[in-house]
């Protein structure tokens, strides 16, 4: 039932963040033999698969799981949290080719989805969500060369990981911070 489908996610999502991608692909495997059963298992293996396939260097892979999660977002929201990972994702990756291929066409996409993300981590005052929309705003800011509003919203991003002592994401942005300051150079 659900709860197998939340189960194998969280164990996915586990081995990802380990960097095991054989287990994560076993996983994937569980899920999509029960994507069918249920509107969550079904949203559940496209969004994993979706994150699964931005794991690779290949740009055919990445434009694919782009072309997935963009789907997810656009559709129904059959679990809040599933559509928020998806739309984090999404910005990662917008965020990602924006910065390998200095198309701005991109930040007309990218711009809706912060947007989003930013009316949800306000409206649930979810303050590690609203952190991470200010990493990408500052990522953002940072392709388009607005270098101090990259700063001042980083500095926003540590405060609220440091109030909230959010240690993860803490080092998220600090690197985000060293890349800002190599690009200042």
């Amino acid at each position: 039932g659900i709860s197998g489908v939340t189960s194998i996610d969280c164990l996915f999502h586990l081995a990802l963040e380990k960097g095991d991608l054989e287990l994560a692909q076993k996983y994937l495997e569980q899920l999509k033999q029960i994507q069918n059963r249920s509107k969550l298992s079904t949203i559940a293996y496209r969004v994993d698969k979706a994150v699964f396939l931005k794991t690779s260097t290949r740009s055919i892979h990445r434009g694919k799981a782009e072309e997935m999660l963009k789907q997810v977002v656009e559709g129904e929201i059959v679990d809040y949290e599933i559509t928020l990972i998806a739309l984090l994702h999404l910005c990662d990756l917008l965020l990602n080719e924006l910065q390998n291929t200095s198309d701005l066409e991109i930040v007309d996409e990218i711009k809706p989805c912060i947007i989003k993300l930013l009316d949800i981590a306000e409206k649930n005052h979810s303050y590690p969500l609203l952190a991470e929309v200010y990493i990408f705003q500052a990522r953002l800011a940072l392709v388009t060369l607005e270098l101090k509003k990259a700063r001042n919203l980083l500095t926003k991003a540590q405060s609220i990981a440091d109030k909230y002592h959010l240690n993860r994401l803490a080092v998220k942005i600090s690197t985000e911070h060293d890349e800002l300051l190599n690009q200042l150079n």
